[in-house]
């Protein structure tokens, strides 16, 4: 879909976009599509052939509301706590060592200290392997180094959360039949299917009436045949 919001190409030809930048996401939510938002455009069109398509979405995306309140720097302090606490007991561990007796006690204490090492260890690889995985995603997603303190996968998590919410809202309000409060809505959709995909076909249709009047001036532009004026071309203006 951005290949064809910023080149006009579906097929991502050569010159053409292949990927975009997860910061752009939001600025999807700025597009009008006559008196409708693009999300919600987007709903209808998805409700056409997948009617719950933003539920299975979201099962694809189940750790993103979480993974966009967590801080790299609070995980990194809370294991550097743990581990202070191992140093504690180790200490501890070292001074009963040398008392006489307390088998009991002394046998008990290396199994704590055995115990909190192991976790301290197995935290400290997790999270290692976490950051590893979220900075090789950023090169499928074109995201863009930054120069402030926050990690830029942070800021991933937290683009890709915004606009699941600002889609979750389009979702809701598009909900509804054909012939309910949004009927307007479905039927522009479906017209606006119908002229896309014949003049993707390179046979120029009879202009539907209300997709025409969502794009003023688009009925009769002759250059939409060559996939010039396309309505994805005039939103990425």
């Amino acid at each position: 879909m951005w290949n064809y919001i910023n080149h006009g190409s579906k097929n991502g030809d050569d010159g053409a976009a292949r990927g975009f930048s997860i910061e752009t996401l939001p600025a999807i939510t700025s597009f009008k599509l006559g008196n409708m938002s693009t999300l919600q455009f987007l709903c209808v069109t998805f409700r056409r052939s997948q009617p719950n398509f933003f539920d299975t979405l979201l099962s694809t995306l189940p750790h993103v509301t979480v993974a966009a309140r967590e801080k790299s720097a609070n995980l990194k302090s809370s294991i550097q706590q743990f581990r202070q606490e191992l140093e504690f007991a180790e200490r501890e561990l070292h001074q009963l060592e040398k008392q006489e007796g307390e088998l009991s006690a002394k046998e008990s204490m290396r199994v704590l200290v055995s115990q909190l090492q192991r976790e301290v260890d197995e935290l400290t690889e997790a999270v290692d392997t976490a950051f590893e995985r979220c900075v090789e995603l950023q090169k499928y997603f074109c995201t863009e180094d930054s120069s402030s303190s926050t990690p830029v996968f942070e800021n991933f998590f937290q683009c890709l959360h915004d606009f699941l919410e600002t889609l979750r809202k389009a979702a809701l309000r598009t909900r509804g039949e054909r012939n309910g409060e949004n009927g307007e809505m479905f039927l522009l959709v479906d017209e606006w299917c119908m002229f896309w995909e014949s003049n993707g076909r390179g046979v120029r249709p009879n202009p539907p009436s209300r997709a025409a009047a969502a794009f003023p001036g688009g009925r009769d532009r002759p250059e939409r045949r060559r996939g010039v004026g396309n309505p994805a071309a005039k939103m990425a203006k």
